[in-house]
């Protein structure tokens, strides 16, 4: 993914997709404005920078969106996990909410 606006959707299994050998070591080209929504078995969904919308889907999901030493580069993030028991570790600012299930919060603020 890159710093345009992109639009994910994983399909049936366990997924992973990511952003793990970036060429850039400007944060500020990874930034956009993302939309990623999981399959139906266990996902994990790590954000980067920007305003993204993140939907677990069906499964128990990890979705993760603190951005620590970026808050520059920082969006409101849109998280939803959707059905089955999710995990949401998301930062001050983003909008969370929980599907059918049992989820689990954790919540990281500058304080």
């Amino acid at each position: 993914m890159d710093s345009t606006d992109n639009y994910l959707q994983l399909g049936d299994k366990n997924n992973v997709v990511g952003y793990d050998a970036s060429e850039t070591e400007n944060y500020a080209d990874m930034r956009g404005y993302d939309t990623i929504i999981g399959g139906s078995e266990k996902d994990l969904i790590i954000d980067y920078p920007g305003a993204d919308s993140l939907m677990g889907g069906a499964g128990s999901d990890f979705i993760f969106t603190p951005d620590y030493d970026l808050q520059q580069y920082d969006g409101t993030d849109t998280v939803n996990g959707g059905k089955g028991n999710d995990l949401l570790w998301v930062d001050d600012g983003d909008n969370a909410t929980c599907g059918t299930g049992s989820d689990a919060f954790v919540i990281e603020a500058n304080i």
